[in-house]
Formats: C-alpha cells, sequence, structure tokens
C-alpha cells in the first residue's frame, strides 16, 4: 500500500496548548529529584513532529480494506504451445514476409506440371495401343472418353469435398487448441492475481500491526514531551516569584518593599529556598500528579497551621466590603481555570499568589481586592488561580 502523506492537514498547536494552559503547579513528591528542563522550543517542534506522524498513522489505521490489485500488474505470459501445427499446413514454415512459403510452393507446381504431361503422353500411348486401327471421332470411342470424363470428374470432386473437409477439420482443431491455451493463460492470470492479492493483504496487516506498535511509541513519546514541557513552564511560573517575599498569612501574598532592610533581606532569602524546595518537589510522571490545588508557594505544614485562624480573619474582612455585582458573579463562575487580574493604585508594584486548600466563602474578585488593599496600599497586584472560586456549601 503506498499513501501520500506530502499534504497531509496537521493538528493545530492550540489543542497541545489547552493540556499546559495553566500556569498554577502542582504539588508532588517531596524526594523526588529534578530532571534536566531542555529547550521549550526544540520540545515544540518535536512534539509537531510528533503530532504529524501521529495524523498519518490515525490515517492509515483508518482504512478497512487493503489496496486492490491493478489489472496492468499481472501480465507477461506467453503460454503458447510450441508443438502445435500451424496454419501455414502444406506451406512451409511461415517467416515473417513469407517468403518459405512460396518458395516451397514453386517446386511442387513445377513437379504437378511434369506429372500432368506424364499423364497425357501415358494416355496417349493407351488410346493408340487399345484402338489399334479405329479412329477417335467415332461415336464408341467418344462415349468412352466421356464416360471416362465424368468418373473422372466425379473423382475429382470426391477428392475435393475430401480435401476441404480435412482443411475445416484441421482448422477446427486448431482453434480448439488455441481456445484450450487462452484458457490456460487466463487460469495462470487468475492464480497471479490470487496469490498477488494474498500478497497485498498480508504486507497491509503487518503494516497496521508496525503502525498500531508505532502509534503506542508515539503516544508515550508526547507524554513524555508533555512532562517535560510541563516542568518547564512551571518551572518558569515559580522562578519568577524568587524576588519577592512571601507573607504567612492565608491567602498567601508577595511583595517587595521599596528600601530593604536585615530583616526583609532575610525573609527574602527564605522565600527563594521555599520557592528552590517547590521546584524540586515537581512530578515527572502524570502519575504523581494528584487532584489540582490552587497554587502555593508553601508547603503542606504552613497551609494546614495557616488554615483556620487567618481564614476566618480573611472571611471577616471580605463581608464587610461591598457585595460583587452580577457581571463579576458570571465571570467567577466561568469555565476559564485560569483567572488573571491587575490593579494599579500608587506606583508600588507587587505581586499576590492565592493558594488555600479549600474554596474561599465569598466570590472572586472583588472581595479579594478588598483584602490585598487592606494588607498592601498602593500595589499593582496580580492574582492567579487554578480554578473558579465557589461559595462554600
Amino acid at each position: 500500500m503506498s499513501t501520500s502523506t506530502a499534504n497531509k492537514p496537521v493538528a493545530p498547536r492550540g489543542g497541545r496548548k489547552d493540556a499546559f494552559s495553566s500556569t498554577s503547579p502542582v504539588r508532588g513528591k517531596g524526594d523526588s529529584k529534578e530532571k534536566g528542563g531542555g529547550d521549550e522550543h526544540a520540545l515544540n517542534k518535536e512534539m509537531d513532529k510528533l503530532m504529524e506522524e501521529h495524523a498519518r498513522i490515525q490515517e492509515r489505521l483508518a482504512e478497512t480494506k487493503p489496496p486492490p490489485v491493478d489489472s496492468n500488474e499481472v501480465g507477461g505470459i506467453v503460454d503458447y504451445d510450441q508443438d502445435d501445427d500451424g496454419a501455414g499446413g502444406d506451406s512451409g514454415e511461415p517467416t515473417a514476409d513469407g517468403r518459405a512459403g512460396r518458395q516451397q510452393s514453386q517446386p511442387r507446381q513445377s513437379e504437378e506440371l511434369t506429372e500432368e504431361q506424364r499423364e497425357k503422353e501415358a494416355k496417349a500411348r493407351f488410346i493408340k495401343s487399345e484402338l489399334g486401327g479405329f479412329s477417335e471421332a467415332s461415336p464408341q470411342i467418344r462415349e468412352s472418353m466421356k464416360r471416362n470424363r465424368r468418373m473422372f470428374g466425379n473423382l475429382l470432386g470426391h477428392l475435393g469435398s475430401a480435401k476441404q473437409r480435412l482443411e475445416k477439420d484441421r482448422k477446427r482443431d486448431a482453434a480448439q487448441r488455441q481456445e484450450e491455451c487462452a484458457q490456460r493463460v487466463e487460469a495462470k492470470l487468475a492464480r497471479q492475481r490470487n496469490n498477488l492479492r494474498e500478497i497485498r493483504r498480508l504486507e497491509w496487516e503487518e503494516r497496521r500491526k508496525q503502525d498500531r506498535e508505532r502509534l503506542e511509541q508515539v503516544l508515550k513519546e508526547m507524554e513524555a514531551k508533555k512532562i517535560e514541557l510541563l516542568k518547564i513552564r512551571l518551572q518558569s511560573h515559580y522562578k519568577q516569584m524568587t524576588g519577592f517575599i512571601r507573607t504567612n498569612a492565608q491567602p498567601s501574598v508577595f511583595y517587595l518593599p521599596k528600601h530593604h532592610n536585615s530583616e526583609s533581606k532575610e525573609l527574602l532569602e527564605q522565600t527563594k529556598q521555599q520557592i528552590e524546595q517547590k521546584i524540586a518537589s515537581i512530578p515527572y510522571s502524570f502519575a504523581e500528579f494528584g487532584e489540582p490545588t490552587v497554587a502555593s508557594a508553601g508547603d503542606v505544614e504552613e497551609e494546614k497551621e495557616a488554615a483556620e485562624s487567618p481564614r476566618k480573619q480573611v472571611d471577616e474582612d471580605m463581608r464587610e466590603s461591598s457585595e460583587p455585582s452580577r457581571s463579576d458573579r458570571k465571570r467567577s463562575r466561568g469555565e476559564n481555570p485560569t483567572v488573571r487580574s491587575s490593579l494599579l493604585l500608587l506606583g508600588f508594584s507587587g505581586t499576590i499568589e492565592v493558594s488555600s486548600s479549600k474554596p474561599l466563602s465569598v466570590e472572586y474578585p472583588q472581595e479579594i481586592f478588598s483584602v490585598t488593599q487592606k494588607i498592601s496600599e498602593g500595589v499593582t497586584i496580580t492574582l492567579e488561580v487554578s480554578r473558579p472560586v465557589e461559595k462554600e456549601a
């Protein structure tokens, strides 16, 4: 089977992007080691090649029948009986220009002429010896000659009809042999077509088996590339937090003071170490991923310690703020798993990240803004959430 793959549709890269569009990391095992990240651009190229090959294999596997056998592929059989008598018969072996037959007919014609002359001479001698003194013009002689001519004509007619019957029988036998030869050739062609069809079927089944094995291998390679890309993006996401200080309160806030002191430098170093530990804990296989949680740069113990009291204080502060508008409620309940908002107040920039193992009791985003304004006045705030926040039952 020959299938052209020059102009095959390429799967869009957007489908692959959806699998990694969330910027929220997932907490993995603490004892997992960090592997080489690789170049994201090179990985994207490799993913494109794998997806093209995946599309070609899927198209070949979609075929349900082996390719048909073309009638032009079977032929070239010459199966004529070499010992059959040809149509030339007595004319000798026929050649391209027929000279052999003419050359052989000429001496036979001369022989027939000489025999006719001999017969005439013998007849004349017989008449002279038998008639004796009778003349050929006598009635008895003329009647005898007429009778002889009739008998001779009948004999020639009988011989001619016999010759025609023999000629017809010979031609009929030749046609019958030719028909039998054609039947043998057709039977051989039919066997060749059946053999070729069986070969095509076996090759097609073997190729489908190889395509299935290659498809499994391609899927495994694509999964490995996805894991590498996910790790690179998670590392890039967390490295952006290393230049800020993380608060112990919940939800976690990352900020940067305008002027550093010894305490802020120490907190900055602690946050950097926590981020590095978080990067080292990124899992390396999909089996290690658990249920997705909201992004966090701390560890599990800090989340458990801050799960109760800071959350209650945050809820009280949020209840004091105004109720969100209908459009904000509709946007907060949307299907988009990543929500990003920015607020510019006085020119001092900072970044916060909301992290919680449970949904907040109020809706996002207006209440979050009211809390962050109380925490740090005059900042540019960027919020990143891994899934829509719902009201607590």
